[in-house]
């Protein structure tokens, strides 16, 4: 019986997957039934004998890019990402509830997240953006500005995503497509090489792939993922996603303190003096809404 072999799940096409070897050739595999969902990014072991490898295990996992299904239980999309680059821009405008929630996203993720701010060769108010972009790299987050009209910050771009498995997520219309071409110039090579391989040309172009990036590292794209944020129903996981609310939260009187109404609030407190930015405050209520009218709609209690 021949020795099962590494690999790397470049594809789910459903019945049929799309596994690189350790010497980085593409097989065509189907999984055991036992394994349930294997997904674009996941390691594996496979049985190469046969006309079609069999994946016998997954390895575990990191990084893991999920969203909820109708049931409301997150559904793995993507496996061993590193990390998340939230891609914002001028047109069609700033969003930062929507940079908040994929903020909250990488930090159940446990990866790294990169804002980028693209098309900066646009006209925009440039104080604004300085203070947005100050705010969130005083919590610690890296910020790029990039433009791939102008090649501005691309370079950078490609300096942090090297040797790490990247994603590029955020709203229609930021230029998410035109970053992506700019990080994979040979991405119609790597296109033809899969659909030979799986036989399912047609495919390619609605389901998430990984790809190798020219100087090191992987890049996770599809257009289904890209435009979404994973929502939590759980107030503490979404607590993590704001650090600097997070670390006030030691000095309220109360340890379980919500940060809604509660006496002796350090949060509301720091509000109040201008030590917290009441947009990010905002925000975080906004989620802890969302989480329990999701809660509500699968019949479930919030807390």
């Amino acid at each position: 019986m021949p020795k099962a072999q590494h690999g790397r799940v470049i594809a789910n096409f459903g019945r049929h997957l799309s596994v690189r070897t350790q010497a980085g050739q593409l097989v065509k595999a189907s999984a055991r039934r036992k394994l349930g969902l294997v997904v674009c990014g996941d390691h594996v072991l496979f049985d190469p004998s046969g006309d079609e490898a069999v994946v016998q295990q997954v390895q575990p996992r990191h990084g893991v890019l999920a969203r909820p299904d109708r049931r409301g239980e997150n559904k793995p999309l993507a496996a061993n990402l590193d990390q998340l680059f939230v891609v914002s821009a001028h047109k069609p405008g700033i969003d930062r509830f929507l940079i908040d929630s994929y903020l909250v996203t990488a930090k159940l993720m446990g990866v790294e997240a990169v804002l980028l701010f693209n098309k900066d060769d646009l006209e925009h108010d440039v104080d604004a953006l300085n203070n947005t972009l100050q705010y969130y790299e005083d919590l610690g987050y890296r910020c790029l500005r990039t433009s791939a009209q102008s090649g501005q910050g691309l370079e950078k771009l490609m300096d942090q995503a090297r040797d790490k498995a990247n994603i590029l997520v955020g709203q229609s219309g930021v230029g998410k497509s035109s970053l992506i071409q700019y990080l994979l110039p040979d991405l119609s090579i790597q296109v033809g090489a899969l659909s030979e391989s799986s036989g399912l040309g047609s495919h390619t172009t609605t389901t998430t792939i990984l790809y190798q990036l020219g100087d090191g590292g992987e890049l996770i794209d599809s257009p289904g993922v890209r435009e979404f944020a994973t929502w939590t129903q759980d107030e503490q996981q979404i607590l993590k996603g704001f650090k600097e609310i997070a670390d006030l939260g030691q000095y309220c009187r109360f340890h379980n303190c919500r940060h809604l109404k509660e006496p002796g609030c350090a949060v509301k407190q720091a509000i109040e003096e201008n030590e917290c930015a009441e947009w990010r405050y905002q925000h975080y209520l906004k989620m802890l809404e969302r989480a329990e009218d999701a809660q509500r709609e699968l019949g479930l209690n919030y807390r």
